[in-house]
């Protein structure tokens, strides 16, 4: 694809959640999670138009974004931090949705990293098995498996919590 003002508007407007809320479940930190994104379509602003041909762009934000997110895992020693919760409208609301989301984001902690990988980008990212393999380096089966594997241990860990 090559990159223009007009093409970069589109993926922008098409990719920008799909990449905050990956980041998001990378990090567990809204503030940090929409700096990734902003880092990341910034680099394609400045280096897309270089790139001759970008085949997949969303693959690509969605592997710089990654990349960013283990930088400042390694920056901050690996320390990852509560996420910051959206406030509901009551409080009975605020307690169930925290209790929930910090279920459900403890359990992903707990996943290896190949899995938690690939399950973010595929529930939280929104991207196909080609484009997994793509972001991560590896083949489609080999995302077919961390994808299986990852769904069958967060079910056990969820599963052990109730």
């Amino acid at each position: 694809m090559l990159m223009n003002n007009s093409g970069f508007e589109e993926l922008y407007s098409k990719q920008f959640d799909c990449v905050y809320r990956y980041a998001l479940a990378l990090t567990g930190r809204h503030a940090l999670a929409e700096d990734i994104t902003q880092e990341a379509f910034t680099r394609l602003l400045n280096n897309g138009f270089a790139i001759k041909r970008i085949e997949r762009p969303a693959a690509w934000l969605m592997r710089v974004a990654r990349n960013l997110a283990m930088e400042s895992f390694r920056d901050q020693a690996r320390a990852r931090l509560q996420p910051e919760g959206v406030i509901p409208m009551n409080p009975e609301q605020l307690f169930f949705t925290n209790e929930i989301q910090q279920r459900v984001l403890s359990a992903v902690r707990t996943l290896p990293e190949a899995q938690r990988d690939c399950l973010s980008l595929r529930e939280y990212g929104g991207l196909s098995y080609e484009e997994i393999a793509d972001v991560m380096g590896i083949s489609i089966d080999q995302v077919k498996v961390q994808l299986f594997r990852a769904r069958r241990n967060l079910s056990k860990h969820l599963e052990d919590l109730t």
